[in-house]
């Protein structure tokens, strides 16, 4: 009886075991797909890349500007530029096609830009009015305004963890389906930018997808937000939050939290299908240039002053997809006068790496120059150093394979 019972004993610890070992080496497999892609140094890239400056969109004698803004390019090459009250679209060739909404509040109307949006599977152009708290959505089609979202706190207040929150970003899913920032207002030192669902009508059709810290840095889009008096200063050391959605699909979400080189792709209900992560070597700050960015300024020196200094800075400035759902990142290195950049698969592998000019010491007030790349042309948002002119400026995208 006991031999028996010795005998099955030591089968069924046999048989756990095998399930463990197989289930410890899949696990392995999978680990060894994430350390694989993990080393960045220049053997592990499929092409050296160069890019040739094509053409440049902006103010001419025909088309004045106030200021050029933000800027989107749809899926034939348009480019969309915001004014100050309008938006201007050109064809790919640089000719004007016509003006999107006026200075108002009626239907297409404009007070105050903020984020410009493409849902690209319907050719949608969102764009966000925070003085008038609604997003507007534009047929690119047809180039005719099509319907507004309103952005009403008054829909999420009776969610107790959302009663005391703020909207702060969005990104488009689908033609009835957005990702929302809506970010904690009620402590200052210790803020939360949660991440949900809201349909077409400015409803939260989600629980919380994911959260993250928010030190109210300034993201290298349009014009910064002045210091409010009671509010800390922001380092350009400060970490932050991103996120971006696949631009042909919707169909996931990815994010980043900015202090790793580690990005996470999510799938609509916030769960994580994969995770990107790469050796990354944190740059060391120092403390009294990062403070000094506020010795213009006497009130906020002394505030800067009371506040601790990130010891290092983020590994990641910046981060978008492309339309063929590549990503491109911005890296910050040891280096006062550019970013390093690395374009990869969605599937980690590693295509190419590059430096563009970039100021870290500014990144909390500075708009970043490269915005985007659509069709193998790279678009970036340029300013003349003699006039201050801003223009876009379109390059073409040119992969050699590594010999």
């Amino acid at each position: 009886m006991n031999k028996s019972f010795l005998l099955l004993l030591t089968l069924f610890l046999l048989q756990i075991h095998c399930i463990s070992e197989s289930s410890e080496t899949a696990n392995n497999s999978i680990q060894k797909k994430v350390l694989a892609e993990k080393d960045i140094s220049n053997k592990n890239f499929l092409y050296n890349v160069e890019f040739l400056e094509i053409d440049t969109f902006g103010a001419t004698e025909e088309i004045l500007f106030q200021y050029i803004g933000q800027f989107v390019v749809d899926r034939t090459e348009r480019v969309i530029i915001a004014d100050k009250n309008d938006l201007k679209v050109f064809d790919s060739n640089n000719n004007y096609i016509k003006t999107l909404g006026r200075k108002g509040r009626g239907p297409g109307e404009f007070d105050n830009f903020g984020a410009l949006e493409l849902e690209n599977s319907l050719n949608k152009l969102f764009v966000y009015d925070e003085m008038l708290s609604r997003i507007s959505v534009f047929n690119l089609n047809s180039l005719a305004f099509e319907h507004a979202i309103s952005i009403n706190p008054k829909t999420w207040k009776h969610i107790p963890e959302l009663s005391k929150s703020q909207f702060k970003n969005f990104k488009p899913l689908n033609d009835s389906l957005l990702i929302v920032g809506l970010i904690n207002s009620s402590d200052r030192e210790n803020k939360v930018l949660n991440y949900l669902l809201m349909n077409d009508t400015g409803k939260i059709v989600s629980n919380s997808l994911f959260s993250y810290k928010d030190y109210d840095l300034y993201n290298g889009q349009g014009v910064p937000k002045p210091i409010a008096p009671n509010s800390p200063v922001v380092f350009p050391s400060a970490r932050s939050s991103i996120i971006e959605t696949e631009i042909e699909t919707g169909e996931y979400i990815y994010s980043s939290w900015t202090d790793y080189f580690k990005i996470f792709k999510h799938d609509k209900k916030g769960n994580t299908i994969n995770i990107l992560e790469y050796e990354f070597e944190n740059a060391q700050t120092d403390e009294d240039e990062i403070r000094s960015v506020y010795k213009y300024n006497k009130v906020l020196y002394a505030k800067s002053n009371k506040q601790a200094v990130n010891k290092t800075w983020p590994a990641i400035n910046n981060f978008f997809l492309d339309d063929e759902d590549r990503i491109w990142v911005s890296t910050i290195i040891d280096d006062e006068q550019n970013y390093q950049w690395y374009v990869l698969k969605n599937t980690g592998e590693l295509i190419t790496k590059f430096k563009w000019k970039g100021e870290r010491l500014k990144r909390h007030y500075k708009e970043r120059e490269i915005k985007l790349v659509r069709n193998g042309y790279l678009y970036t948002l340029e300013e003349s150093p003699d006039t201050r002119e801003k223009k876009v400026v379109k390059y073409k995208i040119v992969l050699k394979k590594k010999e």
